[in-house]
């Protein structure tokens, strides 16, 4: 409880313990020892607020940073409806979570992820920003490289080729992917 406790929490980097496996014994690993005080039905509505993890920050009091957060749901995860209680051993969960169906969750993740990436850096290739990627795109490009147009507005959507550069290389590329089905590669250069 308290600020001061709460900021420590969220400034120091953890691995988050998997609900499911709070009752088996990794400590060999370098994890802490299951508690077994508590059982794991009654954790479900601890106050979890303020333990979300993620990484690559080093943030000092006073500092503030911009990040997105995406909740991504499923459906279907569970096949069947008595599956916890015929599979589920505390001690041994492993059968109960092979009984889960991730398929859902796992392709409504990639559609966040490209969302995201397309909210952040532009959909590779358009290069206008029209939503799709066309011989406007094409025109756009080699009018930016050539005849000091306007640059594209994501600059990573022009890198068609993902050299982190934007140069005849990704003309020639963008016309490969729109006459020969040619790949567009998401390139990983930041702006």
């Amino acid at each position: 409880e308290g600020d001061r406790n709460k900021y420590y929490v969220m400034s120091h980097p953890e691995i988050d313990y998997n609900q499911l496996w709070t009752y088996v014994d990794m400590s060999e690993l370098g994890w802490n020892p299951p508690y077994r005080g508590v059982r794991l039905m009654e954790i479900e509505y601890y106050d979890t607020r303020f333990l979300i993890s993620f990484g690559g920050s080093d943030l000092a009091p006073g500092d503030s940073m911009q990040f997105g957060l995406a909740i991504v749901l499923g459906e279907n995860l569970h096949q069947n409806p008595s599956d916890f209680h015929d599979l589920f051993d505390s001690a041994q969960p492993q059968a109960f979570y092979n009984s889960l169906d991730f398929s859902d969750l796992e392709r409504n993740v990639k559609a966040a992820s490209s969302l995201y990436n397309h909210l952040l850096y532009g959909l590779t290739g358009d290069v206008n920003n029209s939503g799709g990627v066309n011989l406007t795109d094409v025109v756009g490009l080699v009018d930016f490289l050539f005849l000091q147009g306007s640059a594209p507005r994501f600059r990573n959507a022009a890198d068609v080729n993902g050299d982190c550069k934007v140069d005849l290389k990704d003309v020639l590329g963008l016309i490969r992917h729109l006459y020969r089905g040619g790949s567009l590669i998401r390139a990983g250069c930041v702006e």
